[in-house]
């Protein structure tokens, strides 16, 4: 079985853009939902697109060393909520200078990805030994990050002096990070380094570091792979089913299996993930810079001898990753082959070659085919899901716009490529790496005040969206409407008269005609996103108004904003 990737796993690589179509989906604006178009779902108008402001950012790390008071022990609950983590970009040091035009450049600087854990009470302490592991894990990699930034520093402190303060091109070093395992047993992250100290081009190598979901201790290799004994003669075989045998430094078989032997006994460079292991083989290593780095898949099924099955037999068949800049993920096709695949999304550039557009508008694939897609505009950075489900794979892509709205778009992995499902008006978020029930939130709002109406959602086996059977978004919970504390916080208030139908407390209309009057106390409760809205009084009465969408995002009655006839109180 053919596994692996293409040399396209290097950004410097030049990569064939034949495989696929160039380019899946438009920013033309609204969707019109009754005009038949199977390929976007009839939830939410998708908002308008522009410049409407945003940005991502971040700020240095603090490292706070999380505390486990009641000393809660791990093995009593070892398979509890599965571990919550986020992940952060952050540009920790950087140096201008002036270049002999008189203008202030950026001369050196470190990005470094941050991966920690939410700890506490956000995850009743069962991973605090996992979220301490990584903590340490950060403030190592933060101090060498400031070495490294010093040296960067020297180094373009002597090039401007030997050139007599010449103009340089900025040097550099990022440091990616993304999350290829996190399940109740091992949390893996994969690392993708790129650098840049001056010359023709940079470097870059790949790497990963994984830990005992419940100890916070390293997992090392030789504690998953168990035999050595001929893996080698296995990782040539799978290499030159990837490769080109020509692009080795080693003309001949028995020359490659030495170098690599000697690589996996020295200083191997791996990851564990759901199904195996991935081994890489930097730049230089067995093939020239032009190549890029190597890597291969050693899959459990199918070398059970060689990788310890303790990692391997209740390993998750179903899970979602969630994908970072320029990270490479281990992705399986319909037929079993196994590659990685990474991603990058960008603003949108004018002729000058600088953004102009305060939305990601592309969105990059990297892996056995190059892609480019238009992605409908996100102010933020996009969040990017990769999907296993039934056997088959999948790539969610969510966008998010001005005042929380959010557009989602849906892709299966065929071959490589990615080839679109569906488009849907909501916004979904997996807090963890379990693949299970979720919320998506309709991107409507009910006024201004970003409170969105909800409803529980599943990926089907297909790859769409598994929707309750009446579609139907809830902004409360029943109960809480009953017990009355629906009003103790926010409520809303009409301001002027308005038209509605009477409700059953399914908050569906009744076909009556009746007017909620003015300073009305109201709180929503439930809608379709685009035709009704059921709304509950403090009295206990329920209404249904008509509603329309404006501006692809704003609830409107009577052709107006909802905002300008129904005011919101903050009562906290």
């Amino acid at each position: 079985m053919k596994k692996f990737l293409t040399g396209a796993i290097s950004v410097a690589l030049v990569i064939s853009l034949a495989a696929c179509v160039p380019t899946i989906g438009s920013n033309d604006g609204g969707k019109d939902f009754n005009s038949g178009n199977a390929d976007v779902d009839p939830v939410a108008v998708k908002p308008a697109t522009g410049d409407e402001g945003g940005s991502a950012g971040g700020g240095s790390i603090e490292v706070d060393l999380p505390v486990n008071p009641d000393k809660v022990n791990v093995e009593e609950d070892k398979y509890g909520d599965y571990p919550t983590y986020y992940i952060y970009d952050d540009k920790f040091y950087t140096q201008n200078y002036t270049n002999p035009s008189g203008m202030e450049e950026e001369s050196a600087y470190v990005t470094l990805s941050v991966v920690d854990m939410y700890s506490g009470e956000y995850n009743d302490y069962k991973y605090a030994e996992l979220s301490e592991a990584l903590a340490e894990y950060n403030k190592e990699r933060q101090e060498r990050a400031k070495e490294e930034f010093d040296g960067l520093v020297d180094m373009f402190d002597e090039m401007v002096e030997e050139t007599d303060g010449a103009w340089m091109p900025a040097i550099y070093s990022i440091h990616h990070a993304g999350v290829v395992r996190a399940d109740k047993q091992v949390f893996s992250i994969m690392q993708n380094n790129e650098t840049y100290n001056g010359g023709v081009h940079g470097a870059n190598y790949l790497s990963g570091v994984c830990f005992d979901s419940q100890t916070g201790e390293k997992i090392e290799f030789e504690d998953v792979v168990v035999k050595t004994d001929g893996l080698a003669d296995i990782i040539v075989d799978e290499l030159y089913e990837s490769y080109e045998e020509t692009r080795f430094f080693d003309e001949d078989r028995d020359g490659l299996v030495s170098s690599v032997a000697s690589f996996i006994e020295e200083s191997p460079l791996w990851v564990l993930t759901y199904d195996g292991v991935i081994i890489y083989f930097g730049e230089y290593t067995l093939s020239a810079y032009a190549y890029g780095p190597e890597a291969v898949f050693i899959n459990y099924k199918e070398y059970p001898d060689y990788l310890n099955p303790v990692y391997f037999e209740n390993a998750d068949k179903e899970y979602v990753m969630h994908a970072s800049h320029d990270v490479f993920y281990p992705v399986t096709s319909n037929e079993g082959k196994q590659y990685v695949m990474g991603f990058d999304w960008e603003k949108e550039y004018n002729s000058d070659g600088d953004f102009w557009s305060d939305t990601y508008q592309h969105f990059y694939v990297y892996g056995e085919n190059y892609q480019e897609i238009d992605i409908d505009g996100s102010i933020i950075d996009p969040s990017v899901y990769i999907i296993r489900r039934n056997g088959r794979e999948y790539i969610y892509i969510q966008n998010y716009f001005y005042d929380g709205v959010g557009w989602l778009q849906a892709y299966e992995i065929i071959d490589g490529c990615l080839e679109p499902l569906e488009e849907y008006g909501v916004s979904i978020d997996f807090s963890t790496n379990e693949l299970t029930q979720t919320m998506a939130s309709a991107s409507v709002g009910f006024t201004d005040e970003m409170v969105f109406a909800e409803t529980p959602v599943n990926v089907a086996d297909d790859g769409y969206l598994d929707w309750p059977d009446d579609r139907w978004f809830y902004y409360l919970n029943l109960d809480d409407v009953k017990s009355g504390i629906a009003f103790d916080n926010d409520y809303y208030v009409t301001n002027t008269d308005i038209k509605a139908h009477s409700s059953d407390e399914d908050g569906r209309a009744k076909t009556d005609s009746v007017t909620i009057a003015s300073q009305t106390k109201i709180v929503p409760y439930c809608t379709d996103g685009y035709s009704y809205v059921t709304v509950i009084a403090e009295n206990g009465d329920w209404y249904t108004i008509d509603i329309t969408v404006k501006d692809g995002y704003a609830f409107a009655i009577d052709g107006k904003y909802a905002r300008d006839l129904i005011d919101y109180v903050y009562n906290w």
